[in-house]
């Protein structure tokens, strides 16, 4: 049974709960509920209240799911990230009119996927279920994409999606005496090797899985959020986390937060290092 921890905060939250909800369609989950309040600047009964209200959505929706519920006094991101400690999955809400500062009582989306230990799904407040069939990934050039490649071959089939494993690629610069278009085709060449590799592996890994590859060459931000138009959930991989990243975020992932209203889902590498870190290794990438 799949475990998710789901933020309970402002308007952002009602998204991050909806989603969970049609989720548990596909597979049996046990749903807890957080939120984190400041004792002076709220009244625990009324945060209490409204997590109760929220609990019994999710039960009416779907009857004979475990619900557990907890109030914490922490800030957002220490909540969640305790909460999700044996979790698979935390979802969290955010505002895409303010991609890097979701109002989950001013918590951080990013700063929430770099220290939690399971995969971080953020659903953008306007995003709208629909009947897309699609789950992309992105695919790096080193093994940091390993663990979301994975990730998302088993929510495609769970799904019952097609998976769609895109990788971009960019010619080196060259000078103005350089003739070398045979050496531009062989990267281009061996950027579809690996490719076609990956695509493989997951067939191999995944039974039934309907997946392809989409070779691009352009930025990765700008191919993924074209994909997510037509896509029900977009992965990508992280690396190098650290445990304080209010300054320095992932150029794929906060360019996607402010693009597309498809939720985004950031894997962590299969081993997280439990290390301080400074602020400059941050990084999070597709």
């Amino acid at each position: 049974m799949e475990r998710i921890v789901v933020g309970v905060g402002d308007s952002a939250s009602h998204k991050a709960v909806e989603w969970v909800i049609r989720r548990a369609a596909h597979r049996a989950v046990e749903v807890r509920l957080v939120r984190a309040f400041d004792m002076l600047a709220s009244d625990p009964n009324d945060n209490r209240i409204t997590l109760d209200r929220v609990r019994d959505h999710v039960r009416k929706a779907l009857p004979g799911t475990e619900v557990h519920t907890s109030l914490e006094m922490k800030t957002v991101p220490d909540a969640l990230v305790d909460a999700a400690e044996h979790a698979d999955l935390v979802v969290i809400g955010a505002h895409r009119d303010h991609p890097v500062q979701s109002t989950l009582q001013g918590s951080v989306p990013l700063r929430i996927a770099s220290r939690a230990h399971a995969s971080t799904v953020i659903v953008p407040t306007d995003w709208e279920p629909g009947h897309d069939r699609e789950v992309v990934v992105g695919m790096a050039d080193d093994d940091t994409s390993s663990a979301a490649l994975l990730f998302a071959a088993h929510e495609a089939a769970a799904a019952r999606a097609r998976l769609t494993v895109v990788h971009t690629w960019a010619m080196p610069v060259r000078t103005i005496t350089d003739v070398l278009v045979s050496e531009d085709v062989e990267l281009r060449d061996a950027h579809q090797r690996e490719v076609s590799r990956a695509v493989d592996d997951l067939r191999d890994a995944v039974a039934h899985l309907d997946v392809r590859g989409a070779l691009e060459e352009r930025p990765t931000a700008d191919a993924l959020a074209d994909h997510a138009r037509t896509a029900e959930l977009v992965v990508i991989g992280s690396h190098r986390w650290g445990a304080i990243v209010g300054i320095v975020l992932g150029s794929t992932a906060r360019a996607l937060l402010s693009r597309t209203s498809t939720p985004i889902s950031i894997v962590p590498p299969p081993a997280r290092v439990h290390t301080e870190i400074d602020d400059d290794e941050f990084a999070v990438d597709a």
